[in-house]
């Protein structure tokens, strides 16, 4: 563990909606009260802060339709909940549980609005007090670059239907939501991605492209995220050697840095 003096975050964030009209992604974070959303669906940003951070990217699953409005779908509605109301709580050890309830619950509340289902993979980031606290539901992936190593943080995809989600009516989100803590360290850098972004990353043997991820990251200080989204769209599908991703594809790389 490096011990951090005055540590800040550089953040950057990226989206493409594929081959869809709209994008079936969102993403999202906040510093304290400043709070960037994907509202105006832009297609890239960075910034940088020194407060408690939180990041999070959403994949809508809706089977049957979607909203017209993709700024009330499923991963729209549920980043902008953790965002804008659950924020202190998703730091605190025991009401981090209330959060990822009202995240699903979100989620729910805008499907019976709608009149049908709508459902979101999920995973988040938040640092704060020398500790970095990561949550998924689903199969948006959460990587973490640590003493130049890539270790995935979350399970592999193994198929297209998912058993956790947000907007489950049948668990509760604390019931899905997976939590883990990591100390902050100087140098470490933290990515989460949707699927469309992690599966072309991924070789036929599973294992991720470590080697071409750490080097996007090493190699794009400004934007990371950007190209991370840019090469998985032009990355062939290991298992589909003819097939480039189609799908929508979002990142988020955060890097610890020290005054």
């Amino acid at each position: 563990m490096n011990n951090l003096l005055k540590p800040y975050f550089t953040i950057s964030c990226a989206s493409d909606p594929g081959k869809d009209d709209s994008n079936r992604d969102y993403f999202g974070y906040r510093h304290r009260d400043n709070t960037l959303l994907y509202e105006n669906r832009i297609p890239s940003c960075h910034d940088r802060t020194d407060e408690p951070l939180l990041a999070c990217v959403a994949d809508g699953e809706t089977v049957i339709r979607r909203p017209d409005n993709p700024e009330e779908d499923a991963g729209a509605v549920s980043v902008r909940h953790l965002l804008n109301e659950e924020y202190e709580n998703y730091f605190d050890d025991e009401l981090k549980y209330h959060a990822a309830d009202e995240v699903n619950d979100s989620v729910i509340r805008q499907a019976e609005l709608l009149g049908y289902d709508l459902s979101a993979s999920f995973a988040a980031i938040g640092i704060k007090d020398h500790i970095v606290r990561i949550m998924y539901f689903g199969n948006c992936s959460v990587l973490h670059i640590h003493d130049g190593k890539l270790n995935r943080c979350t399970p592999l995809k193994m198929s297209n239907f998912i058993n956790t989600y947000a907007g489950n009516d049948t668990l509760r989100g604390s019931e899905m939501a997976v939590f883990s803590d990591y100390p902050l360290c100087k140098g470490d850098t933290w990515i989460l991605t949707t699927d469309g972004v992690s599966e072309p990353l991924t070789d036929i043997d599973y294992n991720l492209y470590d080697d071409l991820i750490m080097r996007i990251v090493k190699n794009n200080p400004v934007n990371p995220a950007e190209v991370l989204v840019k090469v998985s769209g032009e990355t062939y599908y290991p298992f589909y050697t003819t097939d480039l991703c189609k799908d929508s594809r979002t990142a988020v790389v955060i890097r610890i840095e020290e005054s």
